[in-house]
């Protein structure tokens, strides 16, 4: 449980959480397997195309806050008020400090070029700049610049959206997924830049979770589809049909390394699995404190991978490293350290000051 805006108990949905901690898993796979050449046998295929999953961190973020913040009215300003105050001490932070570290540690930029890109990366507008994805931490931070973005629009398409019939709404789910699916067919035919960090189309993906999350009441209300999606079985049916597809498109050395591609395969499964995953329980689950612990340290465990496949790679080039278990070790073992130092040594401490001095009593 957690409150919201005006302190209401605000429910935990386990299967949410579980999505999360497999989307941030999947991500950590797929940077060991680019980055540091390791190898998951049979998921191989699963795991070289793992940034996939950032789809599914946009679904998952704007399905969660429709769910936490839906009968809240965020046109009225105090209350809108809290909810940016909220979001900016769950995000910014630890984006400085992550951001701040990497310049000092791993950086090569100057100091006359940092100086010059900070108003752009302290105000979270670096994706908004394709060309600035390969400099200094925007490779591992541009994701934060487009949650950010995400955040400021939410309000607007929240209110819109609860005023919207049924119809309208799969309407506009069907406009949002037709963009998503067509937009990497442009960049294929065109061969123009990739669209993997773009604001916008992350905001499409965003959007769709909100659609979800606003219709999920009314489906799960129909007995046939409840028992076919709101169920372990369906979502566990779902990740088989998902790990399938993905293998054979692989196999096939179909596009490989064009992530926004295979959103022909990630949109309308993780569509199914976000359904179901809200609509599922487990009390045996729900006491797990590894989970929540984990869940609650997802975000720093995405920025810890700014600087554990560099220092991994330090380690493997200098003692001639071969063996796959080992790298896998490395690899895992340093993103789970520095996320944990980051979570309890920057995070929640920075994150209680700021919501003892920053939130109303």
């Amino acid at each position: 449980m957690n409150r919201g805006v005006r302190g209401t108990v605000k429910r935990r949905y386990v299967g949410l959480d579980i999505f999360r901690v497999v989307s941030v898993l999947a991500v950590c796979a797929f940077h060991t397997t680019i980055h540091l050449g390791c190898n998951y046998g049979i998921l191989q295929p699963v795991s070289l195309m793992g940034a996939m999953f950032m789809t599914a961190f946009f679904m998952l973020s704007g399905f969660s806050l429709y769910i936490n913040y839906s009968k809240e009215n965020l046109c009225d300003l105090k209350q809108a008020k809290v909810f940016f105050i909220k979001r900016a001490i769950g995000i910014l932070p630890m984006y400085y400090v992550a951001a701040i570290l990497y310049i000092l540690i791993i950086s090569k930029g100057s100091i006359k070029e940092t100086l010059f890109y900070l108003p752009i990366e302290a105000l979270g507008l670096q994706s908004t700049f394709s060309s600035l994805f390969g400099y200094s931490h925007n490779g591992g931070t541009w994701f934060v610049s487009c949650i950010i973005i995400c955040y400021l629009v939410y309000p607007y398409l929240q209110e819109i959206v609860k005023q919207m019939n049924m119809k309208a709404k799969l309407f506009l789910f069907a406009i949002c997924g037709s963009i998503l699916l067509y937009a990497p067919l442009v960049v294929l035919f065109s061969g123009i830049a990739n669209i993997y960090s773009n604001p916008f189309f992350r905001l499409l993906e965003f959007l769709v979770g909100v659609l979800l999350a606003s219709v999920r009441i009314e489906l799960s209300e129909n007995r046939i589809i409840k028992k076919l999606i709101f169920s372990w079985g369906g979502v566990l049916l779902e990740g088989i049909i998902y790990t399938i597809c993905v293998t054979a498109a692989v196999k096939r050395n179909i596009q490989i390394g064009n992530y926004m591609f295979y959103s022909w395969i990630g949109l309308p499964l993780f569509s199914l699995m976000l359904l179901g995953m809200s609509g599922v329980e487990s009390k045996m689950i729900e006491k797990s404190k590894l989970l929540q612990y984990f869940s609650s340290m997802s975000y720093t465990f995405f920025l810890a991978q700014l600087y554990s496949n560099w220092l991994c790679k330090k380690i493997i080039a200098h003692f001639v490293i071969t063996s796959n278990g080992i790298k896998m070790l490395l690899g895992w073992g340093s993103c789970i350290v520095i996320a944990f130092v980051l979570h309890e040594v920057f995070e929640k401490r920075i994150t209680r000051f700021l919501k003892v001095n920053l939130l109303p009593k």
